[in-house]
């Protein structure tokens, strides 16, 4: 099952950049439970098998709704819905945030957090919402002479996982929420099936969440570029940088930091013009950094002005930025951890064409910055 989802989604995901976590699935296990109980996070799953899913996505609420439509495609897929009928449910740490999208549509009896537990799924691409109070035939009963019901009542108790999906699939026209709280809490995920409309027409590059810019790098962080997708990585190490900037006083590796390139001296030190595909809060994140120990002098910013133009300066600036983004995120890794291996690629001695460098006017030019601009209204 978990290789069939994760195949049916992977067109999905060609073209998307995530902030931190990617889109993955896990087989449920005994051990996930315990140490979920520990941490005193339990979602109140019943020992069932199934698949689940805990991603990190920052800041960045784009990934939230991205996974919401992913969902809402793999409960509507005809092939995994004969193979598997796939019930879904999804929380973040405010709990049900879809319940928190259509609020003021819902029934007054579900006013509280503690009254959703385990009655709101997605379910045929639709949400589904069980009534205030069930009644389940037991399924420990089945078959027994005298059948026993369970009955909820939202004020003293919540159904199990498993006799809340029982309700559901035998229930599916009446769980049904209305038509005002699915547009409500779906509203957010139309724009990524916009982005799935052009990506079929061949308009990928003008997917409303990126950005594209030109930006002037060394070979090696060039190569990583082009062949890894790391630059989230390292645009988080820059981040966690700038929410500490103590670190730059506490920790001297920040101040000497040894730059990528230094590592790799088969690459030199030559740079090159790439054209870069960005997320709007990536490029945002890597625009707004202040470089540590990497200002200009007055001076200095009216000789480059003079030598360069707005464009080329700016893309100087950003991949400064990006340099130093990598080079952090090198040495930050420790030799065991993952990411460390996409870095093998810069052991390769470098092909000469992929040395080749083609000056700022030949590139396209970068996407407007418009959206950057926040109004006061």
């Amino acid at each position: 099952m978990r290789d069939d989802i994760l195949s049916f989604v992977s067109p999905f995901l060609q073209e998307y950049i995530w902030q931190k976590d990617s889109f993955s699935l896990r087989e449920w296990s005994v051990v996930d439970v315990k140490n979920e109980k520990k941490k005193k996070k339990v979602w109140h799953e019943a020992a069932a098998p199934h698949l689940y899913n805990k991603q990190f996505f920052g800041e960045c609420m784009d990934d939230e709704w991205f996974v919401v439509f992913l969902l809402l495609k793999i409960s509507t897929s005809v092939e995994l819905k004969e193979k598997y009928n796939p019930v879904i449910t999804v929380q973040d740490n405010d709990g049900e945030f879809l319940l928190i999208e259509s609020a003021y549509q819902l029934p007054k009896w579900i006013s509280k957090p503690k009254h959703a537990i385990n009655r709101v799924f997605i379910y045929n691409g639709k949400l589904h919402l069980l009534p205030r109070c069930i009644t389940v035939e037991d399924p420990t009963s089945f078959g027994a002479t005298n059948q026993t019901s369970q009955f909820y009542d939202d004020s003293k108790s919540f159904p199990p996982i498993d006799h809340a999906i029982e309700y559901l699939l035998d229930n599916e026209r009446s769980t049904l929420a209305s038509e005002q709280v699915q547009i409500s809490a779906f509203e957010r995920t139309e724009k990524f099936q916009q982005n799935l409309l052009k990506m079929n027409t061949g308009e990928a590059d003008t997917l409303q969440e990126q950005q594209f810019a030109c930006v002037f790098v060394p070979y090696c962080v060039s190569e990583l570029l082009h062949t890894t997708k790391l630059l989230p990585h390292a645009i988080q190490a820059l981040s966690d940088l700038d929410f500490n900037p103590q670190l730059l006083k506490i920790d001297p590796k920040y101040k000497k930091i040894r730059k990528l390139c230094d590592h790799h001296p088969q690459y030199a030190q030559t740079k090159k013009w790439i054209r870069v595909r960005f997320s709007r809060w990536l490029y945002a994140q890597l625009k707004f950094f202040s470089l540590p120990h990497d200002k200009m002098t007055p001076q200095e910013e009216v000789e480059m002005k003079l030598k360069f133009t707005n464009a080329e300066i700016k893309g100087i600036l950003l991949g400064r930025k990006l340099e130093f983004a990598f080079s952090l995120l090198y040495n930050n890794l420790g030799p065991e951890d993952p990411l460390r291996t996409h870095f093998n690629i810069l052991e390769e001695t470098p092909e000469e064409d992929q040395l080749v460098s083609v000056g700022r006017a030949e590139l396209a030019d970068d996407d407007s910055e418009v959206w950057l601009e926040v109004s006061p209204e």
